[in-house]
């Protein structure tokens, strides 16, 4: 058995080996009445796809147009092997036959040739990790959950019904627990395998599959859509309908003692076919867990100078789904850390493109999460999602495992923008799918200063939604600007602790006064009011001044205008005591005197009498116990502005 799989192995990969090339043709054979292009769209178009383009106001045009026929059989009779044809890029892939007795490039019709981009990759083994306690019905999946605000949305009823997410990945394993609902209420609408043009995704050896593990990846990032055992995994989207297309070939090899590494051959003829499928059944949104970076063809390639958004065809397609009004979300990559290329991947560069990065659960970037910018400057990625230790389903153990991706943070945010488009129509709005990702940016947690490492931060479904307001509050040191992380944030009566990138995020509904207190330890504790009204989002930093030393004073602000704050500390411990603060005016007059028995005191500009006192130059002279004879005595000029 050993030696037919590994010789089925061999004959598979000599086929596969031949180097495909794109035909770009220049027309298709449209007649001069440009009026029929309308009538012949819609007779390759499902009526889901066609709904869309008219509530979209979206005109059918030659991308909706089928390639020319008489091209193909063209080019079929010259003994090419046609493997896809494409008819938004109006391309065939296909492979050459051995002796070519004409030069394509004679053909009026041909207007361009080139090499199929191909890739190879290294795939790190999955990694089985200890399981966390439950918690009821997210189970181990409630982290990933919360932080794009699901958890919510789940309460309010929004679970992604009616909305239809297509996905482009290496296969799946549809038989398995978390996928049971999906498949009993229909919400599997299509499935297609572009790598052996059947309709098994999974691994089916009689319809030529020789990838016994390549449903792996796939599977896992469907679960992080559509799982849902309660109590144990859940998906951000679990009621969403689904269409999967198989568009990545995987080599994999198995040994006595199971399915050792393995590489993964991606080529992107696969990728363009799925997107346009997806188009032409109806597709609302699109996720790929996907990308292409450095490819080789005889000495052809993309270089990062092209990910200008224009070059890589996956890019192209991808801009080209996002025109028909499907909002597309793409995996930013791994490659952070490779120092052979470290950049995002194609198609994330595309300008209509949703590039997705992995935070972890801290929401601190992830080591390997590809940062931007695009060749021509553009930040990627767009948005941030947790991709370290994110709870998926593994079809091989059959059992609920942590992994880490920028191919799991993907589709959570994916699925995250099939609950607000479900919201949104339930209001009776029509969104176009790059208004929904635009509206996801705008109302992350990070829009206020995005980067090329988070994008624009971590979305928030409520918020863009509208169901719910929210404060961003950002904590930071005032003299070195760092943000300052577990920082202490009071809002009212409840209380948060800001994340590795010194943020945190209240969601609130109720018009009305806010109070926000931030400290930490080693800073001087501030308290900003804010008053709300209904439909604000408040972007709120606040500068908590460092303490300089271990014995010192510190009043401010200075100047000052209604209260001056006065603090101190010593001492090996910061020890703080009883202290006396006696005020001075320039001219050497007693103005005040203070005592109190923590480690600081607010004066409010008046004297002992109460009453206010003008502007002016002021002299402070603090005295300051500790537990035994130590003092601390200091003088501090502070300037008082009415």
């Amino acid at each position: 058995m050993r030696k037919s799989l590994i010789l089925t192995f061999f004959i598979l990969t000599t086929i596969f080996a031949q180097d495909k090339i794109w035909i770009f043709f220049t027309d298709k054979c449209l007649p001069p009445d440009k009026s029929l292009v309308d009538s012949i769209a819609k007779m390759t178009l499902s009526e889901r796809a066609i709904r869309r383009r008219e509530k979209l106001n979206i005109p059918f045009d030659e991308h909706d147009v089928p390639v020319c026929k008489a091209y193909i059989d063209s080019i079929r009779r010259l003994g090419y092997n046609i493997v896809n044809v494409s008819r938004w890029l109006n391309a065939v892939s296909v492979i050459p036959p051995q002796r070519q007795s004409i030069s394509l490039s004679s053909l009026s019709f041909v207007r361009k040739i080139q090499p199929v981009a191909r890739f190879r990759q290294r795939i790190t083994p999955i990694k089985t990790m200890e399981r966390v306690s439950r918690i009821r019905y997210w189970g181990q999946s409630m982290l990933q959950a919360m932080m794009v605000g699901a958890d919510i949305m789940h309460q309010r009823g929004y679970r992604g019904r009616g909305v239809l997410i297509g996905m482009l990945d290496s296969g799946y394993k549809i038989d398995v627990p978390p996928f049971d609902s999906l498949v009993a209420s229909g919400r599997l609408v299509a499935k297609y395998d572009f790598v052996h043009h059947d309709t098994s995704v999974g691994y089916d050896s009689i319809n030529g599959d020789w990838d016994p593990m390549g449903f792996v990846h796939g599977t896992m990032t469907l679960s992080c859509i559509a799982a849902n055992i309660p109590d144990q995994i859940m998906g951000i989207a679990p009621e969403a309908s689904i269409a999967l297309a198989k568009t990545e070939i995987v080599d994999s090899v198995i040994e006595p003692g199971g399915v050792v590494d393995y590489e993964r051959r991606i080529e992107e003829d696969n990728w363009v076919a799925g997107i346009e499928w997806l188009d032409s059944i109806g597709v609302d949104i699109v996720t790929s867990s996907l990308g292409y970076t450095y490819f080789t063809t005889d000495g052809w390639g993309y270089s990062f100078s092209d990910l200008d958004g224009n070059t890589a065809v996956t890019t192209i397609a991808a801009d080209l789904a996002a025109k028909k009004g499907i909002a597309v979300f793409n995996s930013a990559g791994n490659q952070r850390m490779d120092f052979s290329w470290g950049h995002i991947v194609t198609p994330a560069d595309g300008d209509s493109v949703c590039a997705v990065g992995a935070v972890n659960g801290f929401y601190q970037i992830a080591a390997f999460s590809s940062p931007g910018p695009t060749a021509d400057g553009r930040i990627k990625p767009d948005l941030s999602a947790l991709g370290v230790n994110a709870v998926v389903w593994d079809p091989f153990s059959n059992s609920v495992v942590f992994n880490n991706g920028t191919s799991f943070s993907c589709p959570i945010v994916a699925a995250t923008a099939a609950l607000v488009l479900q919201a949104l129509r339930d209001k009776g709005f029509t969104t176009h799918g790059w208004e929904l990702i635009e509206l996801m940016k705008s109302t992350a947690d990070m829009a206020d200063s995005p980067n090329n490492d988070y994008g624009w931060g971590v979305p928030k479904a409520p918020v863009a939604a509208g169901i719910l307001d929210a404060i961003y509050i950002l904590v930071a040191d005032s003299i070195s600007g760092q943000p300052l992380t577990n920082a202490v944030v009071t809002v009212n009566d409840d209380t948060l602790f800001t994340d590795g990138r010194g943020r945190a995020t209240k969601y609130i509904s109720e018009e009305g006064t806010y109070s926000i207190k931030a400290s930490c330890d080693g800073f001087l504790s501030k308290t900003i009011t804010i008053n709300h009204r209904r439909g604000r989002i408040h972007r709120i930093a606040v500068k908590l001044m460092p303490f300089a030393e271990s014995d010192f004073v510190i009043c401010y602000p200075n100047p000052f205008r209604d209260t001056l704050k006065i603090i101190w500390s010593w001492g090996p411990s910061g020890t703080r005591k009883h202290a006396e603060v006696k005020v001075f005016s320039a001219d050497g007059e007693f103005v005040r005197s203070l005592e109190t028995d923590e480690g600081s005191i607010v004066w409010d500009g008046t004297n002992s009498y109460g009453r206010r006192l003008k502007s002016g130059v002021y002299m402070l002279y603090i005295k300051a116990f500790g537990d035994g004879s130590e003092e601390l005595k200091r003088k501090i000029k502070v300037v008082m502005i009415r």
